[in-house]
């Protein structure tokens, strides 16, 4: 199985650099708590991967939890969100790292 390899910083902590290996096979849950792990936090924390373009515009969301509804409020303003555009939304358990990272670097 291919391994890939993640480079993480922050940018609110310039000393902060992680080199993460993980397996193709394995989920973005795993990758998820592999930080919570190495980052000290407690785990109940909402999180969320982003997929990107070159300029950082987010494409597609990775969610730790389903968060997704199905219909709309009754009461909704409906032109309120008319020109919101919605990411597409997988969740971190069912999405494997090779679903997603298909380029190199």
């Amino acid at each position: 199985m291919k391994a890939y390899t993640f480079m993480v910083s922050s940018e609110e902590n310039e000393d902060f650099l992680r080199e993460i290996e993980i397996l193709g096979d394995q989920s973005f849950l795993d990758l998820h708590d592999i930080l919570v792990d190495e980052c000290g936090l407690q785990g109940y924390e909402l999180a969320s991967f982003y997929l990107c373009d070159n300029s950082w515009t987010k494409l597609q969301e990775i969610s730790l939890l389903d968060m997704s509804i199905d219909e709309k409020p009754v009461d909704a303003d409906e032109d309120e969100d008319e020109n919101e555009t919605q990411l597409p939304v997988k969740v971190m358990e069912n999405t494997e790292i090779s679903e997603i990272v298909k380029k190199k670097h």
